[in-house]
């Protein structure tokens, strides 16, 4: 059985309207133009290429497997990144976003520089990885991820790739604190004063103000 039919199944991880919420706030924090192309690399089940599409933008994917959930109707690739280069031309995307990959790659530096390629000049990355100081515990529940990543590694990596504007900060994967400063403060709060009990991560509150992701933004 194949990483995706496993992982991400709609019984094992359910489909929510999170996608959605979280294009449509990388649509508005970075200023993304409507009808620009957009890569999603490492799709999966297309939820954030099909987010990207219904707020107007030109959506394609790549994954390195085919996945019996995803939307049909948006353009696809089979692409194992390992060995092949990405089936796009060059300098075509205005943007190529990707989230939870990089931790995936023995290699980081190789992906990072088959994305830059097939990025316009002045074109866009959007990237998300876990942060390693709050995952350590479950960051290789993933048998699969390979790279552990920090803040400043992130960022190093893609200054070290000649991206410009680079701005790496930590992100919470909850929509109620993104734009409320009372429910940021209750999220820290939440993450230091509550012990690490597995039982209390099935609330995601809990989990996702424990459990922080790496949001990374640069040009090339």
């Amino acid at each position: 059985m194949s990483y995706n039919k496993t992982v991400y199944n709609s019984q094992r991880t359910p489909k929510t309207k999170y996608p959605e919420t979280l294009c449509k706030y990388i649509i508005d924090n970075f200023g993304l133009k409507k009808n620009c192309n957009i890569l999603d690399v490492g799709s999966g089940r297309g939820e954030f290429a099909e987010g990207f599409s219904s707020l107007g933008l030109n959506s394609f994917q790549i994954d390195i497997e085919e996945n019996e959930e995803r939307n049909r109707d948006l353009p696809f690739k089979k692409c194992d990144l390992m060995t092949e280069d990405i089936p796009f031309d060059d300098n075509f995307f205005d943007v190529i976003f990707h989230k939870s990959v990089l931790e995936h790659f023995s290699d980081p530096e190789m992906i990072v520089d088959k994305m830059r390629m097939k990025l316009k000049p002045g074109g866009i990355l959007i990237g998300m990885v876990p942060d390693w100081n709050t995952q350590y515990k479950t960051f290789y529940h993933d048998h699969t991820h390979r790279t552990p990543f920090m803040r400043e590694s992130l960022e190093d990596l893609l200054k070290i790739k000649n991206f410009s504007k680079v701005n790496v900060k930590i992100f919470r994967q909850l929509p109620s604190v993104w734009n409320n400063k009372f429910f940021m403060y209750l999220s820290i709060m939440t993450q230091f004063l509550l012990p690490d009990i597995k039982i209390l991560y099935k609330i995601k509150w809990i989990r996702f103000s424990k459990e922080l992701m790496i949001l990374a933004y640069a040009e090339k």
